[in-house]
C-alpha cells in the first residue's frame, strides 16, 4: 500500500529566523519586533512546515525575544 509522503517544509529566510533590530529598523524596539513578528506569521500562513514552526511555536519564540529583551532593559541582565 502506498503511503502519502509529506513534502519538505519551504526554508524560511534567516531574517524571520532569529530577531535583529537592524533588519527591521523602527523608532522604538517594540515596534521592530511587532514587525518581525507580523513578517514571520505571513510566512508561517503560507509555509506551515517551515522550520519556524506552527503559528502558536512562532509567537512562543517571539514572546521568549521580547521577554528577553525587557528583561535586558529594564533589570540589566537577560533571564
Amino acid at each position: 500500500m502506498a503511503q502519502r509522503r509529506r513534502q519538505a517544509g519551504a526554508v524560511a529566510p534567516a531574517e524571520l529566523l532569529e530577531f535583529d533590530p537592524a533588519r527591521w529598523p523602527a523608532r522604538e524596539w517594540w515596534e521592530s519586533v511587532t514587525l518581525w513578528s507580523a513578517a514571520r506569521h505571513e510566512w508561517v500562513k503560507v509555509h506551515p512546515d517551515s522550520p519556524i514552526g506552527s503559528m502558536l511555536e512562532a509567537m512562543r519564540e517571539e514572546r521568549r525575544v521580547m521577554d528577553e529583551h525587557r528583561a535586558e532593559m529594564f533589570h540589566g541582565d537577560a533571564l
